[in-house]
């Protein structure tokens, strides 16, 4: 055999629902090991294409929920190539069941932005530099008819991307359509639907969600990237949970909770909070404007949020931001930071010596 560790199947479910290692799925990807589960549902396998076995690697997601199939064939069908999207799809059967294979992208954001030991000035300017960028790409989902309904910090990956002027560059990629929902649509949603701790505010009162959530969310991301643990994370964290929904009873209680911390948060700063949250007040001006544009836009039914207007609030300069030539440009910006703040961790080791 390949020496491949072989995994055991999950409890309570079919031994047909989950991959076995060495099998073929669509009669190209071999499956080599387990990477991960999507939130709403779905294993993820890294696997070795038969046709390309040189080539970069592939993840193989099955089975794949008809929604999140139906939403990357739409976004697919805008461009060969979107932006910041995987630069592979396929999709296809196996088993019954609906499959979806993508090149595999970088590791979460997060947790490349954290091994940088750099001052919340710094910190800011990188975070600002990646949020314009995943702006971008959630344009580009929202104009194909999208809204992603899940954006947080494991579904924004960074990958290199190849070499310029300053050094390596990086990429940040959206991943995981599995909560994704088609434009128009009327669907109700649970208010726990997607991930509570970045959800925006409007999503705690359940029903449809739209654009202006997914990018709500994208500044709670911003804002966990700058200042670390936030004040509604203990809810959630103490709160029940049963395959990854809130128990019933609990619920519209902690989704609210939740809901009135980041308001706050928005209306007082950190006044809104007891004293070891204090920290709170060093939350960049930028990001407070970008989140309460994304607020007021969610109240807008129907409507595309003010992408220009969101992109100035990060410092970018409120062009078009789906122009290919800004986000160029943004790459290279974040390229030069980076290795300016390597060079400073570099600096500071030597100071330790």
């Amino acid at each position: 055999g390949s020496g491949c560790r072989r995994w055991r199947l999950g409890e309570g479910r079919s031994a047909m629902s989950e991959l076995l290692p060495d099998e073929y799925v669509g009669f190209r990807y071999i499956v080599k090991y387990k990477s991960g589960k999507g939130k709403a549902g779905g294993q993820v396998y890294g696997c070795q294409d038969s046709r390309d076995p040189d080539g970069p690697r592939k993840v193989v997601k099955y089975p794949a929920r008809r929604e999140e199939y139906e939403a990357l064939q739409r976004i697919y069908k805008t461009s060969s190539e979107p932006l910041g999207l995987s630069r592979f799809f396929d999709c296809g059967l196996h088993r019954e069941s609906k499959f979806i294979a993508m090149e595999h992208m970088g590791r979460p954001i997060l947790e490349v932005l954290q091994q940088q030991r750099v001052s919340l000035d710094a910190q800011w300017d990188s975070l600002r530099i990646l949020g314009r960028m995943v702006l971008r790409r959630l344009e580009v989902v929202h104009r194909a008819g999208i809204v992603h309904c899940d954006v947080q910090p494991g579904n924004i990956l960074l990958d290199r991307c190849g070499f310029c002027q300053a050094g390596p560059c990086w990429r940040p990629y959206l991943i995981d359509f599995g909560c994704a929902q088609c434009l128009p649509w009327d669907k109700q949603l649970r208010p726990d639907f997607g991930t509570v701790d970045f959800n925006s505010i409007h999503s705690a009162e359940g029903g449809r969600r739209g654009p202006a959530d997914d990018v709500e969310s994208l500044g709670w991301v911003l804002c966990h990237g700058l200042l670390g643990v936030l004040p509604w994370f203990d809810f959630t964290k103490r709160a029940t949970w049963k395959e990854g929904k809130l128990v019933e009873e609990q619920r519209w209680v902690v989704t609210a909770q939740v809901a009135e911390a980041k308001a706050a948060l928005l209306d007082s700063g950190a006044s809104a909070f007891d004293v070891c949250w204090t920290h709170l007040g060093l939350m960049p001006a930028q990001l407070t404007e970008f989140l309460r544009l994304a607020r007021s836009s969610s109240e807008k039914v129907g409507q595309l949020p003010d992408y220009g207007a969101l992109d100035r609030a990060l410092g970018g300069c409120g062009l078009d931001t789906r122009d290919v030539e800004a986000d160029r440009q943004d790459v290279e910006l974040y390229a030069q930071h980076h290795r300016r703040c390597e060079a400073a961790m570099v600096y500071l080791d030597s100071l330790r010596l």
